[in-house]
């Protein structure tokens, strides 16, 4: 394949261009020392032809063209001068690669030389066969390549988050099937004009927009979490999940389907416009992250209100940012706030769009929990207590008695929650006794993005 790529290049430069007269002089010498050589080899073989058909002028020329012979008797090859390899040995993705990139060489010269007006080049899909580091080297090196070439407009297709995630953001075309018809988006005058004032949300998403960001423009359905906690027990979680649904014929495992995990922090309404254009179903895991008002005095003498944080049942608001957008929360000012809080706290709110549902902490087992952590060890307390010589990231474990509020507890024993995390995922999957339940909020929100 790269041979005759190479031969095509060749042959279209060689008719005009003088830059080739070397090798078309070296052909000519050859064909007249040839000439002579088969005279002397052939004739005998001739003779018999000669006298049978009475063919005097019978004869075996050379006829050397340097197309054919680049075609029958060069190779593209790769290795150093004693030991190389065909270019049939090398892999998929670099010939994929190459071929791409040789064609491309073979259009330039074309396209400067014709001097048209607009130049049109379409590349479909270029990540097949290659591996991600591949993809990165393609998506940065075709821009100079091409950058070379005037009056150009480039198409590039692909389903690869690492191709996309390379790209300029004013560059993505988005293209969507809805209802048997395709609809292409530009996401950069779109999604502008969306966010509108909101210059700070519109300015984050076009800085997230990395490799995994990107992985949005792919996904059918998308989950958002809050840290490295979720990150590392929610796949647990989503198996579990699914063990759960084993018995419901109609039921698709999460696992199976195309959904996108994301971490967030608490940055999840930044996405709010972007996932809209999209239509993609959304759930958002995160924290209720109760707060109480308390009065401090500041450093010049004068009183004002902070809101700390506190257990469910003594908080009248919530520090979280992504739950008072996605619920519409009135101003804290505003007298419906305290309803507003109420209606929050027993799960009685809906969101501002169906197609995104937002998860946090409920009452379960006679407790309202604030976080992850203290729903959790409220839920798994005596699997906890059982296992705690084998839980990292824990401090002051002999006080785990003395405090039957799971907020308390948690308060008081958790240290690193990275590591306190990482060994529960590891004695879940090392131990059959270490079989962890998971909240409610949590499973009512995979339950949701799965149907």
């Amino acid at each position: 394949m790269l041979s005759r790529l190479t031969t095509q290049y060749f042959n279209r430069s060689n008719k005009a261009s003088t830059d080739f007269d070397p090798i078309n002089g070296l052909m000519l010498t050859m064909d007249q020392k040839l000439e002579e050589t088969y005279k002397e080899f052939f004739e005998p073989f001739l003779e018999t032809s000669k006298t049978f058909l009475g063919l005097n002028d019978i004869k075996v020329i050379s006829n050397l063209e340097s197309n054919e012979i680049l075609e029958d008797a060069s190779q593209v090859v790769y290795g150093d001068e004693k030991e190389y390899l065909p270019e049939n040995f090398n892999g998929l993705g670099h010939m994929n690669i190459l071929y791409l990139l040789l064609s491309i060489e073979i259009r330039k010269e074309s396209f400067n030389k014709l001097g048209r007006g607009i130049n049109l080049l379409f590349v479909e899909e270029p990540e097949a066969h290659t591996h991600p580091q591949m993809q990165y080297v393609f998506a940065n090196k075709i821009k100079l390549i091409l950058k070379e070439i005037s009056s150009l407009q480039t198409f590039i297709t692909t389903h690869s988050s690492h191709i996309v995630s390379q790209c300029d953001f004013e560059d993505i075309r988005y293209l969507r099937n809805s209802d048997g018809k395709a609809s292409i988006i530009n996401f950069h005058d779109a999604l502008s004009s969306r966010y509108g004032s909101d210059t700070e949300s519109f300015k984050f998403l076009e800085q997230f927009l990395t490799l995994d960001s990107c992985e949005l423009f792919f996904a059918d359905k998308v989950i958002f979490i809050e840290g490295i906690t979720e990150r590392m027990l929610l796949p647990y979680f989503i198996e579990q999940h699914d063990k759960l649904m084993n018995g419901d014929k109609t039921y698709v495992p999460l696992s199976s389907q195309n959904i996108t995990i994301l971490e967030v922090g608490a940055n999840a309404k930044a996405f709010r416009h972007f996932l809209d254009l999209l239509e993609i179903k959304t759930l958002i895991i995160t924290d209720i992250d109760s707060t109480k008002s308390e009065i401090h005095t500041n450093t010049e003498g004068k009183k004002q209100t902070v809101y700390e944080a506190t257990s469910v049942a003594t908080a009248e608001n919530t520090s979280n940012e992504t739950i008072k957008y996605y619920y519409a929360a009135p101003e804290l000012s505003d007298t419906t706030f305290p309803s507003w809080f109420e209606d929050l706290r027993n799960q009685n709110l809906k969101t501002i769009n169906p197609n995104i549902y937002v998860a946090y902490q409920k009452n379960e087992n006679g407790y309202h929990g604030r976080s992850f952590e203290d729903a959790f060890a409220h839920l798994n307390r005596e699997l906890i207590k059982n296992n705690i010589d084998s839980l990292q990231g824990l401090k002051n474990k002999k006080d785990f008695d003395s405090h039957p509020n799971a907020y308390d507890l948690i308060e008081r024993i958790l240290d690193k929650k990275s590591a306190f995390a990482s060994s529960l995922l590891f004695l879940a999957l090392t131990c059959d006794k270490a079989q962890w339940q998971t909240p409610s909020y949590i499973k009512e929100g995979l339950q949701w993005i799965s149907n």
